[in-house]
């Protein structure tokens, strides 16, 4: 007997049956036909041209999707990270190539609003961040000033430590002398109410000021000025001058006030006075050799409170001075009158 394929067996089943029970069969072919399953809707996929998921604020984060010829640098460069910081959050091994679609973790960061008042160097301290990695993180280019209310982007890691706003002169030393590099140099925190003492003091709380002698504020030294205030040509930021002179000399109050901080705990500043004026003055005297005056001691205008040296980070004599109002440095050459042979 010969076998039949299936449309040939399907046939004789209909034929059987159309002979057997032919109401049925007519019966079965006039009912409606069974309406088709609802469509479901395409699964969602998300599209490698635009982020599957990243929030405007960064200190969200969020992931993208990788293009065609994208580099882990390029990404790294637009989100402001560091390849290393992109590669750890994706745990990406060396050669450190990247797909098409894939999808990346771009790590949350730290955000900070420029006030008044701050430096790159400044922040580079206040952060525990080189300045090199904050101005290439910010694209900040020489002479690498910042402007109030612009964004500057941190890692999420490194958080600001609690605290007053740092007091961080910038040394600037003249031709020849060693200035540590920006990374090196430690910021100097403003004087607080009660900084450690050098010595004890009868009282534990820095006295009042007394009055101010004078609207102008007096030369602390005579000597020829090596180092403005203001950027640097390597990045950082003088808060202040710097005055060279003979090793030994006098190193006078510059008003009426009371010493906040006699000591050299401050590695680059080596030994240094701070001292507190009346109306929210703070004089800063750097790089002495002796120091004569101890935290809580009242001292006048004119009076001799240091000898000069080359402690710190210079290579010759000379004092890095500041004048500031609360935290704010301003020039001190606008705040000094004509250099006095009393000096």
């Amino acid at each position: 007997m010969p076998r039949l394929g299936f449309p040939g067996l399907l046939l004789v089943l209909l034929g059987l049956s159309a002979c057997s029970d032919p109401e049925r069969v007519a019966e079965a072919l006039s009912q409606p036909a069974p309406p088709p399953p609802p469509e479901l809707p395409p699964t969602p996929v998300p599209s490698p041209q635009k982020p599957w998921h990243f929030a405007n604020n960064p200190e969200v984060g969020g992931y993208i999707w990788a293009q065609r010829g994208d580099t882990l640098y390029d990404i790294a460069r637009k989100f402001r990270l560091t390849p290393r910081e992109l590669a750890e959050a994706n745990e990406i091994a060396p050669p450190y190539e990247l797909k098409h679609g894939q999808k990346l973790r771009i790590p949350p960061q730290r955000l900070h609003l420029v006030a008044a008042g701050d430096t790159v160097y400044g922040l580079s301290q206040r952060y525990h961040l080189g300045m090199a990695e904050l101005t290439k993180r910010n694209g900040i280019e020489p002479p690498y000033e910042i402007v109030v209310g612009q964004r500057l982007y941190l890692p999420a890691e490194k958080p600001a430590p609690a605290g007053p706003a740092p007091f961080a002169p910038a040394l600037a030393a003249s031709p020849g002398s060693q200035v540590p590099s920006a990374t090196q140099q430690a910021a100097v925190p403003m004087p607080p109410e009660e900084p450690a003492p050098l010595r004890p003091t009868p009282s534990a709380a820095v006295p009042m000021p007394p009055p101010l002698a004078d609207g102008q504020f007096a030369w602390p030294v005579r000597g020829r000025v090596v180092s403005y205030f203001g950027p640097q040509a390597d990045g950082r930021h003088n808060d202040g001058i710097n005055i060279v002179v003979a090793a030994g000399a006098p190193v006078e109050a510059a008003e009426n006030g009371v010493v906040a901080y006699a000591g050299n705990e401050l590695r680059g500043f080596g030994n240094m006075v701070l001292i507190k004026h009346a109306e929210g003055w703070v004089t800063a005297y750097a790089h002495n050799r002796e120091l004569l005056v101890a935290k809580g001691d009242e001292v006048a205008r004119g009076q001799v409170i240091a000898r000069a040296g080359a402690s710190g980070s210079v290579s010759e004599p000379q004092v890095h001075f500041e004048v500031r109002k609360g935290t704010r440095a301003l020039d001190p050459l606008t705040m000094l009158g004509p250099q006095s042979a009393t000096n």
